[in-house]
C-alpha cells in the first residue's frame, strides 16, 4: 500500500511516467485532474496524459488546454526552448495560467466540500476540452 492520508486531491500537470506508473493507476483515490497542453511535445498526451488518465478509475478529469505545450505551465520560459509551449505561436503564458489556477482551484474546492465551487467545473473557455470520470 503506497497511499498517504495526507494526500486529498491531486492536479498533475503535463504528467510523464505511464509505463512506470500504468499497474497502480487504478488504485489512486484521490479526485484527480491532469491538466496537459495539446501541444506538448516534452510528454504528449496522446501517450501520456490519456493514458494515465483512462487507466485511472473514480472521480478524475483531463483538461487539454489548446495552444499550450509542456512548459506553458511555467512562469520561467525566458530559460526554456521555445518550441515547447514558450514560443510566439502558443497561447500566451498568462492565459495558460489563468485557465489552469481557476481549475485547480475549484478542482481542489469541491474536493474539500466547497460545494459553490462545482459551478466552474467543467471549465468552460473556448481553449479547453474537459473529460471527466
Amino acid at each position: 500500500d503506497l497511499g498517504d492520508d495526507r494526500i486529498w486531491a491531486a492536479v498533475p500537470q503535463a504528467p510523464a511516467g505511464y509505463e512506470f506508473l500504468a499497474a497502480g493507476l487504478d488504485q489512486v483515490q484521490v479526485p484527480t485532474l491532469i491538466m496537459v497542453g495539446d501541444r506538448d511535445k516534452t510528454t504528449p498526451h496522446s501517450t501520456q496524459s490519456v493514458p494515465i488518465f483512462e487507466a485511472m478509475e473514480g472521480d478524475h478529469a483531463l483538461m487539454v488546454i489548446e495552444g499550450a505545450g509542456h512548459f506553458s505551465f511555467t512562469d520561467f520560459c525566458w530559460a526554456l526552448p521555445a518550441d515547447d509551449g514558450c514560443g510566439p505561436s502558443d497561447l500566451p503564458l498568462e492565459r495558460v495560467h489563468e485557465l489552469s489556477n481557476v481549475a485547480a482551484l475549484a478542482w481542489i474546492d469541491v474536493a474539500r466540500g466547497e460545494t459553490r465551487s462545482a459551478d466552474w467545473l467543467p471549465l468552460v473557455a473556448d481553449e479547453v476540452s474537459w473529460e471527466a470520470k
